[in-house]
């Protein structure tokens, strides 16, 4: 192969940018896999993903859970340092930055750790879903994590 030196280069190049790849990034939601990722507090699988939370740490390392109720339990008790806290849409079923979603929590609701809290992508949706619910909570997520 007379071109060595210059496929070794490309492959190099490769490997630095695969290496640089979303895993890394601390401002993207936790990457799931749905039906093998373990939650990081419960250890239950993760299979439902409209209950599904996360967060990154600032090194890029994801923390997974099943149930918004775990990773705040699981964040009150190891206090890491987070990039960013992400939820799902119970509704769109895609990942929003926890700081925009509005949270639903009822006893009423029904989630795989039994905390009752969901999250939305606009307060008309949490609105609509309270109402239906009954007795709930509309709550911002800084209100969410100030409860005990």
């Amino acid at each position: 192969m007379k071109n060595k030196p210059a496929f070794k280069a490309i492959w190099l190049l490769a490997l630095l940018l695969w290496g640089c790849g979303s895993g890394s990034d601390p401002n993207r939601p936790p990457q799931i896999r749905y039906g093998e990722d373990a939650c990081d507090r419960c250890q239950m699988i993760i299979n439902e993903g409209r209950y599904a939370a996360g967060y990154v740490l600032p090194n890029g390392q994801d923390r997974r859970f099943d149930d918004i109720g775990c990773m705040l339990k699981h964040h009150q008790q190891h206090q890491e340092p987070v990039a960013n806290f992400w939820v799902v849409d119970y509704q769109g079923r895609e990942w929003i930055n926890a700081k925009n979603a509005v949270f639903v929590k009822s006893g009423e609701i029904t989630t795989p750790m039994a905390s009752g809290i969901i999250a939305l992508a606009s307060r008309d949706n949490a609105e609509e879903i309270a109402a239906q619910t009954g007795e709930a909570n509309i709550l911002t997520f800084e209100e969410l994590v100030s409860q005990k």
